[in-house]
């Protein structure tokens, strides 16, 4: 009920208040009241129950020493503090007691010294929220996003970070811990990597950003690693149509498509190792200036379907179009379009291939093909010439296929048309061209040449059906049958057998050792030729004692015998020595008979010419005296069978002083 109020009048006495009876019945009320409040009922109240200055004191079940003491702090405003409709049991700071369904509104925890709180203060929510706390091991700490600490075995699902930091060398690992994606720091920096994704049909970016207005972006590998694309690469692209145009510096390519002359520029790049690609797809021939460009160069030429490729080293660019190498791949120039033509080098420059060079196709050459140094040409099979007109008619420079080493053809250094050969032979022409010029203007026939052919060793020796060569004495052997129309000039004349002349002869001065005689014998002061034997058949012939000291013309290619007079002291002095010249390559026997017995031999017996002639003095058995005798043989040997029949053997000298003379 209300709390009764007693009534007490606007005055005393002035019998407007209550009476004593009505002000003592709700005094009685409101005790009645108080006291049933207080848990007893109208009479006693049950519970001990004291309100101290500004606190309320509870007894408790005993009453003994301890109390219960609500305090209230000095409010510095209306306060209003609320039970909840539930059975329980109030929470304080230094009990430990246990919440059930407890609903905190903005809760604050005190901390250990007691002057400050952690205040919970949740947002507004739509629902019901359920908050689960994991399953300790341990202790652990509550993380919080403006607190600066390590999170350890940590699984974000979905997570927004707005700025995460890693420690230098910090690292995103796979799901075995290990690393996958490391952060280095640098000090003071500025300049970093932003990722971008993509919408449908875009493409997703990697830029280097930051402080600087111009950023690098390094990709590279450890130690010798390369950096390996796992799929196709382009390059920023920028197409020119115009006909005076700057090539950017920023775009890695530029392509010319005008169809009239382009002139380009390129400015300076700023990085060392900065590569820029030009292609000319246009029919107009681009002139692209770089800024600085090395050497004396100047221009780049750029035909429809050229292409060039600058680096800048720092300081100047440089064309890598000039040199293209690669190991370990074949390097493929030309286009892969069937039809379209390829050049390589310009018209005033030099193109060198270091290597072999294979062309599967024709090789046509419009300019001069020079070889330098000992360069190899290897031709499978043979060159063919078109010349100058093009029609079905060629020149083939074939070769025979070496069968056992290696052949090598030397080109002389000079001017002039190679000869050809009639027939295939291997046969080496070992005549130098001074040799061979010795020919030219001469009107030789084939039956000329050949009686010219005399051999290595028949140089100064007659050879049938040959020509005459002297010897390096000017000497000749063997010559036979000489027939002289005109005159015989000589500064000295030596016969060794008999000399006939048919016609006259002058004679400036005459020296002989023995008679000259006529042809009727008398001594004349001449010799001459006194008898031919020169068939090929076996001779027999006789001789005169008048025609002693002749010269006998002897075949020495079959046997022959000749018989010489009867020599006795009676004609002394009048048979005189023969000269016998043998003809003939020969091993046969000229056998010389003297008739009678007792007779003298004089003079000398001289044999000549031939390969083996051999002559035989016989006596018949008869005493032969050889007085003041010589036998002289250049050739074979000479035989003398003395009286007894035994041989005996005369030597033989080569022509010259005798080696031996009998008496």
């Amino acid at each position: 009920m209300a709390r009764q109020t007693v009534n007490t009048g606007a005055a005393a006495n002035d019998n407007t208040g209550d009476t004593m009876r009505d002000a003592g019945t709700k005094i009685n009320a409101n005790f009645t009241e108080i006291y049933t409040i207080l848990g007893g009922d109208s009479v006693t109240p049950t519970t001990n129950m004291q309100f101290g200055n500004n606190t309320i004191i509870a007894e408790g079940t005993s009453i003994n020493e301890n109390e219960t003491t609500l305090t209230f702090t000095n409010p510095t405003a209306d306060r209003t503090i609320t039970f909840p409709d539930a059975t329980g049991t109030v929470q304080l700071t230094g009990g430990s007691q246990s919440l059930t369904s407890a609903v905190l509104t903005t809760p604050q925890i005190q901390d250990t010294s007691s002057n400050h709180q952690y205040i919970f203060a949740p947002s507004e929510l739509a629902a019901d929220r359920t908050v689960t706390l994991p399953l300790l091991a341990g202790n652990d700490t509550f993380s919080f996003i403006g607190f600066t600490e390590t999170l350890t075995n940590k699984t974000l699902t979905s997570p927004v970070l707005t700025a995460p930091k890693f420690v230098d060398a910090g690292f995103i690992a796979d799901a075995a811990g290990n690393e996958q994606l490391v952060f280095q720091q640098t000090s003071s920096a500025v300049n970093h990597v932003e990722l971008t994704n993509a919408a449908t049909g875009g493409s997703a970016l990697i830029n280097a950003v930051g402080g600087d207005a111009n950023v690098s972006l390094a990709i590279g590998s450890k130690g010798t690693g390369s950096l390996i694309l796992n799929s196709k690469y382009s390059l920023a692209t920028e197409t020119l149509t115009g006909t005076t145009v700057a090539a950017s510096a920023v775009k890695p390519l530029t392509v010319h498509n005008a169809s009239s002359a382009v002139a380009a520029s390129l400015i300076n790049g700023t990085v060392a190792g900065q590569i820029k690609k030009f292609v000319n797809i246009g029919a107009g021939i681009v002139t692209l200036t770089p800024a600085t460009y090395y050497g004396s160069n100047t221009t780049i030429i750029l035909a429809q379907h050229d292409n060039a490729e600058l680096l800048w080293t720092g300081a100047t660019w440089y064309d890598l179009g000039q040199q293209i190498a690669r190991n370990g791949a074949t390097l493929k120039i030309g286009t892969s379009t069937s039809g379209l033509a390829t050049t390589i080098g310009h018209t005033t420059s030099e193109v060198t291939i270091g290597d072999n060079l294979t062309v599967a196709g024709n090789l046509t050459v419009t300019g001069t093909t020079t070889s330098v140094s000992s360069t190899n040409i290897n031709v499978t099979n043979a060159f063919v010439f078109e010349g100058a007109t093009a029609d079905a008619h060629e020149t083939t420079l074939a070769i025979i296929d070496p069968t056992d080493d290696d052949k090598t053809i030397s080109l002389p250094n000079v001017s002039g048309t190679l000869p050809v050969l009639a027939a295939v032979s291997t046969t080496a022409i070992t005549s130098t061209p001074e040799e061979l010029n010795k020919l030219d203007g001469a009107t030789v026939v084939v039956g000329e040449i050949n009686a010219l052919d005399l051999g290595s060793t028949a140089v100064g020796i007659a050879i049938a059906s040959k020509a005459v060569v002297l010897s390096a004495n000017k000497d000749y052997t063997g010559l036979r049958n000489l027939t002289i129309t005109g005159e015989i000039d000589a500064a000295t004349g030596d016969y060794s057998g008999a000399v006939d002349i048919a016609g006259a002869t002058t004679v400036v001065g005459l020296t002989a050792t023995g008679d000259i005689k006529a042809s009727d014998g008398v001594v004349s002061g001449k010799r001459e030729i006194i008898s031919t034997f020169n068939t090929s058949s076996a001779v027999t012939g006789s001789l005169t004692r008048a025609q002693s000291g002749g010269i006998l013309l002897i075949d020495g290619t079959e046997n022959n015998v000749i018989n010489l007079p009867a020599a006795n002291t009676a004609n002394v002095g009048t048979f005189y020595d023969y000269i016998v010249l043998t003809i003939g390559a020969s091993d046969k026997t000229t056998i010389f008979n003297i008739a009678g017995s007792g007779g003298n031999f004089f003079g000398t017996l001289s044999l000549s010419g031939g390969t083996a002639a051999n002559a035989v003095i016989d006596n018949g058995g008869d005493a032969l005296t050889l007085v003041n005798s010589t036998v002289v043989g250049s050739r074979g040997r000479i035989t003398c069978l003395v009286d007894n029949g035994t041989n005996g053997t005369w030597q033989v000298e080569s022509v010259g002083s005798p080696i031996a003379t009998i008496a």
